[in-house]
């Protein structure tokens, strides 16, 4: 409301002809038709854009592209990918697994599973569930804990180009649909890791038809109560993961 990041453009009949989306200095907008080309126009004219890319582009550190063809968007964050670095331990430290961790090798740790975060949040739902337990031992984190960063990186290196595909699907065909699932006592203070991934598909999907799937949002996370079973675990985790799509 104070800060608004989307913006829609609507023709003279009410229909949705464009949107736009802003953050700090990047900009990402689509749509069709001439409404929404002299719309374009005027936003050229009145800000001096240093690049203005068309099927392609970075936008708040992921690469997009787009098919012209099948209009098919993908995004991955290859290059940030890159850039990531585990903790630095030494071999003596790693021999001390349940040591806690110096004021260096925490601040290390929150930079790795923060840039982890980041990227799992965007692009890489496979990360979840690293970056997960790894956020959950600070703030007084053990040099073993910190060391699973190391993991966590590379995971994301061997998957660098892995991309999100966002598929074509009619407005009004458009549909969401929930996987989730929750494992038992394996997370911290024998607490439960639960998940769940949040998709667009169209209408066919509920006729138990092959249809489109796009993943839009997900997450990995431990249970706030303990729980005496995998099947409370998983009732648990459909009651956070109906919360999510019914607020989406």
């Amino acid at each position: 409301r104070f800060d608004p990041c989307l913006y829609y453009l609507r023709d003279s009949s009410a229909a949705l002809v464009g949107v736009l989306a802003v953050n700090v200095d990047d900009s990402m907008t689509g749509g069709e038709g001439p409404v929404y080309a002299a719309a374009i126009q005027a936003l050229r004219d009145r800000f001096p854009y240093r690049k203005w890319l068309q099927h392609q582009g970075d936008c708040c550190g992921t690469q997009y592209s787009q098919d012209p063809e099948t209009k098919i968007i993908s995004g991955n964050q290859a290059k940030f990918v890159e850039k990531m670095k585990p903790v630095r331990l030494s071999r003596h430290r790693l021999r001390h697994p349940e040591a806690p961790a110096t004021p260096s090798e925490i601040a290390q740790g929150r930079s790795c599973f923060g840039d982890g975060g980041w990227i799992c949040k965007e692009t890489r739902p496979d990360l979840s569930c690293q970056v997960s337990f790894g956020q959950s031992c600070f703030p007084q984190p053990t040099v073993g804990q910190l060391a699973q960063g190391a993991a966590l990186v590379r995971r994301a290196k061997q998957y660098a180009d892995l991309s999100v595909k966002y598929l074509p699907i009619p407005a009004s065909e458009l549909t969401m649909i929930a996987d989730l699932d929750a494992a038992w006592g394996n997370a911290k203070g024998n607490g439960t890791q639960a998940g769940y991934v949040l998709g667009f598909t169209d209408r066919s999907m509920a006729q138990g038809q092959e249809a489109p799937w796009t993943p839009f949002h997900w997450r990995s996370f431990r249970l706030k109560r303990l729980v005496p079973s995998t099947l409370a675990g998983e009732a648990q985790a459909a009651s956070s993961c109906s919360a999510a799509l019914e607020w989406m």
